[in-house]
């Protein structure tokens, strides 16, 4: 009996240890198969690596929710810091032209905060090439950037802020109509606005700056003197002090500039004097001396070389600058500052060079506050150093007698109006006008 007892408890045992070993051996089972379900789901192969490999997918939807949260995170902070300072204008720009912008906007604006985000925490480990996190996220942000806006535009910044077009000598840039966004274009909200493109002028100036920097000044003056021709202001004061330098380099110094158009070079002849040269150039002898640094007419010698301007020379006297310009043919050189007419007494039109006298002597006219005749040389002569006589050939400028160009012994005068109707200039300005300046063949233009 006692041995029954003994054999019905082992087989309860026994029969225990069997059911607990099935039980185990189903739930193994079961954890396989939903493994292998859960691989094959996913892509990936039973006993590979790649079955613990995230889709593209599935990265974007993963961290597109960290970002997302992330972002409504720095969003409200933003948001509560904005209603305590007045905003910047790029940032009232930003919000005019987006009003309807998304925080999946934002997000694919941020792509790379997101990828440092997934590299520090090391998603994307042990990925195969072709199925990793940067790949994926740039998935993610070409998805996004590239859904339409009510508005018309692309995730872009560039490509939704009304009005924008490029200038005239520029490309188009990304995000404009028919032109594809380079990726990584899209901005931080919190970008500076782009810097204004350099002008015309500007560009201009560098131009002659690095040309004059190789040694070529004629083509510098060139540049500077047709840019001059459109040019005004600050910008045109610019222009003209660097069109100065390349006409004193290429004109007004000895240097011998080969091809320059508005000079020549001229090997003396037995007989000749400064006086014949010039006349056979259109300029006086004066200016023949100054460029060749002659120290008198009596200095040049057969077979020497001199380098001549090609003339004539003409000026333009602007009213409202109160400013003479000196051209060489029609090539910008030089300004000087000058004093008119007081009660527009100064006549606009064109006006030709008759006469140059140095030292003039001073004589009344009618209208004179200065009633007795000044010599030359004498400090107290109204017409300074020298006296240029112009007559009237076109214009306002016909039939006027008595007008001429010369110096002054009042040199606050100058850049008002109060003389009797001539041009005034600082007598170290006038000298250098009244060289190149020559009766017959130069002219001179006021205008308005």
């Amino acid at each position: 009996m006692a041995s029954r007892r003994h054999r019905h408890r082992h087989s309860s045992a026994d029969r225990f240890l069997r059911l607990f070993g099935a039980a185990a051996m189903f739930g193994l089972l079961g954890t396989i198969g939903w493994w292998m379900h859960t691989a094959w789901r996913r892509g990936g192969e039973v006993g590979s690596h790649r079955a613990t490999v995230m889709t593209a997918e599935q990265v974007r939807d993963w961290t597109g929710g960290l970002a997302e949260h992330a972002d409504r995170e720095r969003f409200e902070l933003n948001r509560n810091r904005d209603e305590k300072r007045p905003a910047r204008s790029h940032e009232v720009l930003r919000t005019a032209a987006t009003p309807d912008r998304s925080i999946a906007d934002e997000r694919a604006e941020s792509a790379p905060e997101r990828g440092a985000f997934i590299a520090e925490s090391g998603l994307g480990q042990g990925a195969t090439p072709g199925v990793n996190s940067e790949n994926a996220l740039r998935a993610a942000d070409e998805k996004s950037g590239d859904q339409p806006r009510p508005d018309g535009g692309t995730g872009s910044k560039e490509g939704s802020r009304p009005g924008s077009k490029p200038g005239l000598d520029s490309e188009p840039k990304s995000g404009e109509k028919g032109v594809s966004p380079e990726p990584g274009a899209a901005q931080s909200a919190d970008a500076a606005p782009a810097p204004p493109r350099p002008s015309a002028g500007n560009e201009t100036a560098r131009r002659a700056e690095e040309l004059m920097e190789r040694g070529r000044f004629v083509e510098a003056r060139s540049l500077l003197s047709d840019a001059l021709k459109r040019a005004g202001g600050a910008q045109a004061e610019a222009l003209r002090a660097l069109a100065r330098r390349a006409a004193d380099e290429s004109i007004f110094s000895p240097r011998q500039v080969a091809d320059d158009p508005l000079t020549v070079l001229y090997t003396v002849q037995s007989g000749d004097n400064l006086v014949g040269i010039g006349r056979r150039h259109d300029v006086p002898a004066e200016i023949v001396a100054l460029v060749n640094e002659l120290k008198s007419a009596d200095s040049i010698r057969a077979g020497a070389t001199l380098k001549i301007p090609r003339g004539p020379f003409h000026a333009t006297v602007v009213q409202s600058e109160f400013r003479l310009d000196l051209y060489l043919q029609d090539t910008y050189v030089r300004s000087y500052p000058v004093g008119l007419g007081r009660e527009q007494r100064t006549p606009n039109g064109l006006w030709r060079v008759v006469d140059r006298v140095p030292n003039p002597t001073y004589y009344p006219s009618e209208n004179a506050t200065l009633r007795e005749v000044v010599p030359g040389g004498d400090p107290k002569n109204p017409l300074g150093t020298h006296w240029i006589k112009i007559e009237g050939i076109e214009g306002d400028a016909i039939g006027q007698p008595s007008y001429g160009i010369h110096g002054t012994n009042d040199p606050a005068s100058i850049g008002k109006n109060e003389s009797l109707g001539c041009v005034r200039m600082h007598n170290d300005d006038v000298a250098f006008v009244f060289k190149a300046l020559r009766p017959g063949k130069s002219t001179v233009r006021t205008a308005p």
